[in-house]
Parts: C-alpha cells; sequence; structure tokens
C-alpha cells in the first residue's frame, strides 16, 4: 500500500495537475481572443455607423426637420440595438430571432430613405450630391 500511495502522490497528482492547467489555459486562451474579436467588431460597428453618420446628415441637410430628426433617430434606434449586443438587456419576452428582426427592419428602413432620397437627386439631375446606397 505505502508504494501505490507514494507512484499516486509522485506520478499521478503531477500529471492531473498539468492537465488541468493545460485545459484552463487553452479556455482562457480561447475566452480571450473571443472577447478581443468582439472588442474588433464592436470598434468597426462603431466606425461604420460614423460612416454612415455623417454622409446621411449631408444628405438630408435641404430636407425637412422632421425628416432628418427621423433618420438619425433610426441610426441612434440600430446603435442601441448593437449596444444592446454587447450586454445582456434585451426584454426576456423578445426572443434572439426577433431582436435581429429589429435589427434588420430599421436597417431597411434607413435604407429606404435614403434611396428614396437618392433618387429625387438623380431625378433632380443632381448627380453630384447623390449617394448610390440606397439603390
Amino acid at each position: 500500500r505505502p508504494v501505490a500511495d507514494q507512484v499516486l502522490i509522485s506520478v499521478v497528482v503531477p500529471c492531473l495537475g498539468i492537465l488541468f492547467a493545460t485545459i484552463a489555459s487553452s479556455a482562457l486562451t480561447v475566452l480571450r481572443a473571443r472577447q478581443q474579436d468582439m472588442r474588433r467588431f464592436l470598434r468597426q460597428e462603431g466606425i461604420l455607423l460614423d460612416t454612415v453618420g455623417k454622409p446621411l446628415r449631408k444628405l438630408f441637410k435641404q430636407r425637412p426637420m422632421a425628416q432628418r430628426c427621423y433618420v438619425l433617430r433610426i441610426l441612434e434606434q440600430y446603435a442601441l440595438c448593437v449596444v444592446a449586443e454587447t450586454k445582456d438587456v434585451q426584454p426576456k419576452d423578445l426572443d434572439t430571432m426577433a431582436f435581429f428582426d429589429i435589427q434588420r427592419k430599421l436597417t431597411a428602413k434607413l435604407l429606404d430613405l435614403i434611396g428614396t432620397v437618392d433618387w429625387e437627386l438623380l431625378e433632380g439631375d443632381d448627380i453630384n450630391r447623390s449617394v448610390v446606397l440606397g439603390r
């Protein structure tokens, strides 16, 4: 019995320690990589929102104030959906697919408004101010 205890203490326990340390290290590495990817994607999303926001302000500059506010409010709602993805703030009665459906509808609404203004500018022979996003 003392020999079996000695083998257990000297061989098996250190091997189990190394095994669990390797598993923990691998799990932490994967989780850290996912976190870095999420941060990168969120930065890219923020840059894209900013990239879309500036031309929208210029495109709707000569439109009625209500329409300008409406477009920027849609963009803000989309940004809030992006922020909500990073936190656990989804209403409990709203499943994930319905949440993404809201984002899709907001994006479609925004693109429809851009397309309408873009088409009006093209019809008015104002090609320089026209934006090709909505087509």
